[in-house]
């Protein structure tokens, strides 16, 4: 389950990076290339980067989400 972590961590792949890249991968995957920029910064756990997160996370939700209004963004991504 992601939201428990990850048993990857390398010293060339650190644990938090892999998380931010599970957390991210989906908006590198459905998002146009020339947004990758703004999906590396929602990587980032700082200030920006979680505003950043939260913002493409809307817009992923508006525009990608065919999940059933119960399920959250959070409660899918947890059972992958």
């Amino acid at each position: 389950m992601v939201t428990d972590g990850t048993p990857l961590d390398m010293p060339q792949f650190p644990r938090s990076q892999v998380l931010s890249l599970v957390k991210t991968f989906n908006m590198y995957v459905r998002f146009e290339e020339e947004r990758w920029p703004e999906v590396e910064l929602a990587e980032q756990d700082t200030t920006e980067g979680r505003e950043k997160y939260e913002e493409l996370r809307q817009e992923f939700v508006a525009r990608f989400w065919s999940a059933g209004p119960s399920t959250s963004f959070e409660e899918a991504s947890a059972s992958v």
